[in-house]
């Protein structure tokens, strides 16, 4: 160019950086300094980004030096917002100098603060940050609100993390999904399960990664059905399962009764939605082989990737040392590995060690431990515990303990490890003179207790089991916060005869989390009786969960007056969810007096709820009060309330497929209608009378018998019975409430058929 300006050197520059052409920006910008230009603003920004890419700290702080001798970093927030994301990538300290010296901060500026804090773990760092940003007066923005949320995810508090929801409600940010996105994740990450799953069903328009969070939380949360049945739902709901949905749904394969054949329905899935070569969707399916010992698919796995990380080498060498038949491949795939670009890592060889477990595998151990020590791998304590493991499994006992003592860095792992190698290799008596070692030189923990306590049980050691026992009341290990450390001492003393001890221990058990007390309250009398144990005996206190439950025992089994007492004795405010509870048992028993009363509790707390007039609909219905069914249609449809169309389906080999009643779109669907009359007659037969009750139309009986024919939960048992492998049981999950009549016909068919059938409802 004849004329050049500020203007054209700044768009070189910018350009260079855009192109990732970071070197060429810092020669046009001293080629720029030649030529007696003045860089302003808009090429300092641009600089210190070519220097961060660079990690260029020398010359970043040169730039540093010429904006505070020009006086930029006080004239334009941009540049100390571009200074701190430079400084970011070596020191937060040097970051937060800049920061507190600028003299125009904005929410960009902040948010790069409070991300700084939040990469380097200090989330309460980032709290404080956010907190000071507020009393400044600065209004934050969606980006801000987005990081505060994960920094709450990180620091472990639902209560602030209600608090910046509350905010995000009223600034309006709600609308935005990645918010909701990472509310989800927050509530299900501290524990609080409910509010996610709360927070998901107040949003209309759910967009893939809403629907993957929420599977998520489910899974994380230890909730594998709930996980499965929303996924199902997802996909009901026309929503494509991309590679993030498919890598969680696999990953839960592993504790699913049918999780391989499940694993290879999404694998086929992915694989016809184009997203096999996807690393991270193939490394959760690689898992899943691994964990089932399915060498085979791992391998095609790994090669449809195409571009392995070392992710990827790890988890198959794993999943091929593990194999019996396959641990001199997993020996070839560490050298292939070798020969590639990615290189091994610590974990690589911990995966390939694995493969060495008999004498004959001794020199080729040896050769790992070389190749570790030749490039100089890191040696962390579970490394070393590994290298010891192989020792002790090839035989060399002298070399596995040597390597455990020249260890400096001997942590509670180390020593377990090589006690647990002592019991697996059949020298309990030695496991147990080590852990007499151990507790001279550090304070075991409950898992080096229960590693020696198999080796009582396995010599059948009382007197020592005895002193273990001592030994963790002594060092205050509660059992009631670790049931494998209880569990090991039942075993323990079962098994050396003494039932008195065993019994005693399992009858003080006293921590019980909220899945083990519903699981148990299974029956009216049983259920009540341990409901007051575990309030009173146990001292727990009971949530709205527990109190729904026992308010449905009670009303499902015919003591309504009761349950109805128990509600209003109750210590906190009953929720919707325990008088629809309450409702539903109105429906049984045909209570409608005692109904009226209670939705009038129950439509005051979800006014907007259609289930609920449903229900109350059905109990009108069910005593001809069609003038009240009447009515409550007319408030629907005043409200512009739905009902949600019912609908039941059950998942064969990774296929869901889906009733609704009357249904006869199904490819099958003359095959399911003959198997279901066929089924009608036998149960007939056997005593099942249709309970007209759960039919809601005001027609003559003859048509209600044909409305209860078609119910969709009859449809996907009679399609179940025909497609699902004989003795294997049948489960039907249905949208909304299973009605009385398909419960009892339900009961009368798996009678017949020997088979059990699970119907799980809304």
């Amino acid at each position: 160019m004849p004329e050049r300006d500020v203007v054209s050197w700044n768009a070189m520059i910018s350009g260079c950086v855009a192109c990732c052409e970071y070197e060429k920006a810092l020669l046009f910008f001293r080629e720029m300094r030649e030529e007696s230009f003045e860089a302003n603003s808009v090429t300092v920004v641009a600089l210190l980004l070519a220097c961060g890419e660079l990690l260029d700290l020398r010359t970043g702080k040169e730039v540093h030096g010429y904006c505070l001798r020009n006086g930029l970093l006080y004239l334009d927030p941009r540049v100390g917002t571009a200074l701190l994301g430079f400084y970011l990538r070596f020191d937060v300290r040097i970051a937060c100098a800049v920061f507190e010296t600028m003299g125009l901060r904005n929410a960009v500026s902040w948010n790069a603060m409070i991300t700084g804090y939040l990469d380097v773990g200090k989330c309460k760092k980032a709290l404080e940050l956010f907190s000071q940003m507020l009393i400044d007066g600065i209004r934050c923005d969606n980006v801000t609100i987005l990081l505060v949320i994960q920094a709450c995810a990180e620091f472990g508090s639902p209560k602030l993390g209600m608090q910046v929801h509350q905010m995000a409600i009223k600034l309006d940010f709600c609308k935005d999904l990645y918010i909701v996105n990472s509310l989800v994740n927050m509530y299900s990450k501290t524990g609080s399960l409910r509010s996610s799953c709360d927070l998901f069903g107040s949003i209309s328009t759910r967009d893939v990664a809403l629907w993957n969070s929420m599977i998520s939380a489910y899974v994380e949360s230890g909730f594998i059905e709930d996980a499965m049945s929303l996924f199902a739902e997802m996909r009901f709901e026309g929503i494509k399962a991309d590679e993030r949905t498919i890598a969680i749904i696999s990953r839960v394969c592993e504790d699913l009764p049918n999780g391989l054949l499940n694993c290879r329905s999404l694998h086929g899935y992915g694989i016809k939605s184009g997203m096999e070569r996807n690393k991270h969707l193939g490394n959760a399916l690689l898992s899943v082989y691994a964990a089932q010992s399915c060498v085979k698919d791992a391998k095609k796995v790994f090669h449809e990737i195409g571009d392995a990380d070392v992710i990827s080498w790890n988890t198959l060498i794993l999943a091929l040392a593990h194999s019996y038949e396959s641990k001199g491949q997993a020996c070839e795939i560490f050298g292939k590995m070798r020969e590639s670009d990615t290189k091994p890592n610590s974990h690589t060889i911990i995966s390939v060690l694995a493969a060495c477990e008999a004498e004959a595998f001794l020199i080729i151990g040896r050769s790992f431990h070389g190749y570790v020590i030749k490039h100089n791998l890191e040696i962390d304590p579970s490394l070393n515990s590994a290298l010891t493991e192989m020792y002790m499994n090839c035989g060399d006992e002298a070399t596995a303990r040597n390597l455990f003592e020249r260890y400096g860095d001997k942590d509670l792992i180390s020593w377990n490890s090589l006690i647990s190698n002592y019991i697996r290799n059949d020298k309990a008596h030695e496991a147990l003179l080590f852990f007499q070692q151990m507790i001279s030189e550090m304070e075991p923990n409950p898992v080096s207790v229960i590693n020696v306590l198999s080796s009582c049980t396995h010599l059948a050691n009382l007197p020592q089991g005895l002193c273990l026992h001592a030994y963790t009341v002594r060092r205050e290990f509660s059992m009631g916060f670790d049931l494998s450390l209880a569990n090991s001492l039942i075993t323990m003393y079962a098994r050396c005869g003494n039932m008195q001890y065993a019994e005693k221990i399992f009858k003080t058990l006293s921590r019980k989390n909220i899945v083990s007390w519903n699981a148990l309250i299974s029956g009216y009398e049983k259920g009540l009786q341990l409901f007051t144990s575990m309030v009173q005996e146990f001292y727990i206190t009971p949530d709205l969960v527990h109190y729904a439950c026992v308010a449905d025992l009670l009303s499902h089994g015919g003591s309504l007056g009761e349950a109805m007492k128990f509600v209003e004795l109750m210590p906190i405010a009953p929720d919707a969810s325990v008088w629809r509870a309450l409702l539903g048992g109105c429906r049984v028993y045909s209570e409608t007096k005692l109904a009226r009363r209670i939705s009038e509790k129950l439509l005051e707390l979800e006014p907007t709820n259609p289930g609920n007039y449903i229900l109350l609909s059905n109990i009108y219905a069910a005593a001809d009060l069609w003038s009240e069914v009447n009515k409550l249609r007319a408030v629907l449809e005043e409200k512009g309330l739905k009902k949600p169309p019912g609908k039941s389906w059950i998942v064969i080999r990774g296929d869901i497929h889906c009733f609704k009643a009357g249904d006869k779109s199904h490819a099958q669907s003359d095959v399911i209608y003959a198997k279901l009359s066929s089924l009608m007659s036998s149960v007939k037969e056997g005593g099942y009378i249709h309970d007209l009750r759960w039919v809601l139309h005001d027609e003559e009986d003859e048509e209600k018998m044909k409305r209860l024919f078609s119910h969709s939960e009859k449809l996907a048992i009679a399609y179940g019975l025909i497609n699902v492998s004989s003795g294997a049981p049948i489960s039907i999950t249905k949208n909304l409430r299973i009605c009385g009549d398909c419960h009892e016909f339900s009961k009368h068919v798996s009678k017949l058929v020997q088979r059990e059938i699970v119907l799980r409802d809304g």
